[in-house]
Protein backbone atom coordinates (compact mmCIF):
# COMPACT_ATOMS: atom_id res chain seq x y z
CA UNK A 1 0.00 0.00 0.00
CA UNK A 2 1.16 3.52 -0.66
CA UNK A 3 1.96 5.96 2.14
CA UNK A 4 -0.81 8.22 0.81
CA UNK A 5 -3.43 5.46 1.17
CA UNK A 6 -2.16 4.51 4.65
CA UNK A 7 -2.23 8.11 5.91
CA UNK A 8 -5.46 9.15 4.23
CA UNK A 9 -3.60 11.39 1.78
CA UNK A 10 -4.31 11.80 -1.89
CA UNK A 11 -2.83 9.54 -4.52
CA UNK A 12 -3.38 12.15 -7.25
CA UNK A 13 -0.13 13.45 -8.70
CA UNK A 14 0.86 17.05 -8.10
CA UNK A 15 0.63 18.99 -11.37
CA UNK A 16 0.16 22.29 -13.14
CA UNK A 17 -3.42 22.04 -14.41
CA UNK A 18 -3.81 25.29 -16.37
CA UNK A 19 -1.66 28.03 -17.88
CA UNK A 20 -3.27 31.22 -19.16
CA UNK A 21 -1.08 33.74 -20.99
CA UNK A 22 -1.69 37.34 -22.01
CA UNK A 23 0.98 39.01 -24.11
CA UNK A 24 1.16 42.75 -24.68
CA UNK A 25 3.70 44.68 -26.71
CA UNK A 26 5.99 45.09 -23.69
CA UNK A 27 5.01 42.43 -21.14
CA UNK A 28 3.77 38.87 -20.61
CA UNK A 29 1.29 37.90 -17.91
CA UNK A 30 0.84 34.23 -17.03
CA UNK A 31 -1.53 32.59 -14.57
CA UNK A 32 -0.29 29.18 -13.41
CA UNK A 33 -2.89 27.01 -11.71
CA UNK A 34 -1.58 23.95 -9.88
CA UNK A 35 -2.96 21.30 -7.56
CA UNK A 36 -2.35 22.22 -3.95
CA UNK A 37 -3.14 21.40 -0.36
CA UNK A 38 -4.41 24.04 2.05
CA UNK A 39 -1.78 24.90 4.67
CA UNK A 40 1.10 24.09 2.31
CA UNK A 41 3.46 26.49 0.57
CA UNK A 42 5.15 26.18 -2.79
CA UNK A 43 8.26 27.40 -4.59
CA UNK A 44 7.85 28.49 -8.20
CA UNK A 45 10.72 28.53 -10.70
CA UNK A 46 11.04 29.62 -14.36
CA UNK A 47 13.61 29.30 -17.13
CA UNK A 48 13.88 29.61 -20.88
CA UNK A 49 16.74 27.06 -20.97
CA UNK A 50 15.88 23.46 -20.08
CA UNK A 51 19.55 22.46 -20.16
CA UNK A 52 20.04 24.30 -16.84
CA UNK A 53 19.78 22.51 -13.52
CA UNK A 54 16.81 23.58 -11.39
CA UNK A 55 19.23 25.34 -9.03
CA UNK A 56 20.00 27.77 -11.89
CA UNK A 57 16.36 28.57 -12.73
CA UNK A 58 14.82 31.92 -11.70
CA UNK A 59 13.10 31.53 -8.35
CA UNK A 60 9.82 33.44 -8.61
CA UNK A 61 8.64 32.62 -5.09
CA UNK A 62 10.06 30.51 -2.28
CA UNK A 63 6.95 30.29 -0.11
CA UNK A 64 3.74 30.91 -2.06
CA UNK A 65 0.79 29.79 0.12
CA UNK A 66 -1.85 27.37 -1.12
CA UNK A 67 -5.34 28.73 -1.68
CA UNK A 68 -7.70 28.41 1.26
CA UNK A 69 -10.54 25.86 0.91
CA UNK A 70 -9.51 24.86 -2.62
CA UNK A 71 -7.66 21.98 -4.30
CA UNK A 72 -5.88 24.29 -6.75
CA UNK A 73 -3.88 27.50 -6.38
CA UNK A 74 -3.35 30.28 -8.91
CA UNK A 75 0.12 31.86 -9.12
CA UNK A 76 0.24 35.07 -11.21
CA UNK A 77 3.45 35.78 -13.14
CA UNK A 78 4.16 39.31 -14.38
CA UNK A 79 7.34 39.07 -16.47
CA UNK A 80 8.22 42.77 -16.09
CA UNK A 81 7.78 42.77 -12.31
CA UNK A 82 9.91 39.63 -11.97
CA UNK A 83 12.59 40.67 -14.47
CA UNK A 84 11.99 37.70 -16.77
CA UNK A 85 13.04 37.94 -20.43
CA UNK A 86 10.19 38.30 -22.89
CA UNK A 87 11.12 35.07 -24.69
CA UNK A 88 8.73 33.03 -26.77
CA UNK A 89 9.24 30.04 -24.45
CA UNK A 90 9.32 30.00 -20.68
CA UNK A 91 9.17 26.83 -18.61
CA UNK A 92 7.79 26.66 -15.07
CA UNK A 93 8.16 24.25 -12.17
CA UNK A 94 6.21 24.31 -8.93
CA UNK A 95 7.71 22.49 -5.92
CA UNK A 96 5.89 21.78 -2.67
CA UNK A 97 7.89 22.99 0.34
Amino acid sequence: ASIASLTGGTTDPFQIVDIAQTRTEDNILVDLTFTSKEGSSYSVFATNDLSLALTSWNELSDSFPAAVEATTTLFPVNFNDLGLPLDDQQFFVVVKN
